[in-house]
């Protein structure tokens, strides 16, 4: 039989905030294989997501690989979210103007007509820096996820320090609507996924 048990959390840093607390929470006793699966799954294509994940032990997490609009790295991807996106020496814009920055650069202020929590620091990539200790270098190569489904190991996890989970945590719990939140959506690969090589 199996036991399952249940954790009432504060609403904060929405699906990011709850991996990071069940990682710490359970640091030592890591199963050897992770699935970490936002809601709902009929979202994104998450359930198809995550069979990929069951089934390659080498999956981390759905980029935009293959997709003819979009590319798969930092380095390469670039950003349009019609108006919420606030991009160096953009001035704001209506909610219906497009922005487009390179996603190295995002910021964002408002989603779904709330305002964000601005992240410390901002754009993406000082904050991996600040507290993911990536270096805008190695975060160029790594790909960017889309979906908010993670596959991940406990070698992989073990592969960082404890404290880049402890910095996911805390800075996620700021607010509901977090800036870095949306940054963590982006960053699952680096953050769970192979460790990266440094500066390539």
């Amino acid at each position: 039989m199996v036991s399952v048990s249940c954790s009432e959390l504060p609403n904060r840093g929405r699906e990011q905030h709850t991996f990071a607390h069940h990682i710490l929470r359970h640091w030592n006793m890591l199963p050897a294989r992770m699935h970490l699966v936002a809601l709902p799954l009929s979202s994104h294509d998450r359930l198809s997501e995550l069979q990929h994940g069951l089934l390659n032990p080498q999956h981390a997490c759905k980029t935009f690989a293959g997709s003819t609009q979009h590319n798969q790295t930092f380095a390469e991807r670039m950003t349009s979210v019609c108006g919420r996106a606030s991009c160096p020496g953009v001035p704001s814009r209506r909610d219906d103007a497009p922005c487009r920055c390179r996603l190295l650069d995002f910021t964002l202020d408002r989603y779904h007509n709330a305002t964000v929590v601005a992240a410390t620091p901002r754009p993406l990539w000082r904050w991996a820096e600040a507290h993911l200790n990536l270096s805008q270098a190695t975060l160029r190569g790594l790909p960017v996820c889309a979906s908010g489904v993670a596959s991940t190991s406990r070698a992989w996890l073990h592969s960082r320090p404890r404290t880049v989970y402890e910095a996911v945590l805390r800075e996620t719990s700021v607010a509901v609507n977090g800036e870095a939140v949306h940054y963590m959506e982006r960053l699952m690969a680096a953050v769970y996924g192979p460790p990266p090589r440094r500066g390539e």
